[in-house]
């Protein structure tokens, strides 16, 4: 027996297209502010998929390339450093967008583990460093949450730095 629903038909009875709105590129003003919340596995490949994700919002809020570049190092610095030195089980991405700058803070429910002394002789040990270094950062840290693991944070400009 098939149940009748009163509603059922009747879009394809008035198939009226609805005119999309005219979207002004480029007007990041008149955007609103873009919060994307993501909790994955804390494995190696999480990297690759947050970078991703991190390009295709950046790709769709019109950042110019040398800030999407920027973004990606910095995510992939910090959920990097999440996957490989935390133990946590998890990490927990957000990334704002709003108008002219953007935040990224990633979470991990590990231990702490202080930084390694740089040895300049190493091939690793200088990404958080250099992310603090990028044109687009305006700032970043970290902090330890009473209920324990480690946030990684960095705001950056979204306008396109300038050439010296």
């Amino acid at each position: 027996m098939r149940t009748h629903y009163p509603a059922e038909g009747v879009l394809a009875d008035q198939p009226k297209p609805v005119p999309a709105l005219p979207r002004p590129r480029s007007a990041l003003a008149a955007r609103p502010t873009l919060s994307v919340l993501c909790a994955m596995a804390a494995e190696p490949r999480t990297v690759r998929e947050i970078r991703a994700l991190a390009r295709t919002l950046g790709e769709f809020r019109e950042m110019p390339d040398p800030v999407l570049d920027d973004l990606l190092l910095v995510v992939s610095e910090f959920v990097s450093n999440a996957v490989q030195h935390s133990g946590s089980s998890t990490v927990t991405v957000k990334l704002v967008f709003g108008v002219g700058s953007l935040s990224v803070a990633v979470r991990d429910t590990g231990r702490w583990v202080p930084p390694r002394p740089v040895d300049e002789a190493a091939e690793s040990g200088r990404g958080t460093r250099l992310c603090r270094g990028l044109p687009c950062v305006l700032a970043a840290g970290r902090h330890h949450p009473a209920r324990g693991g480690t946030v990684a944070w960095a705001q950056l400009s979204t306008s396109s730095p300038t050439a010296a």
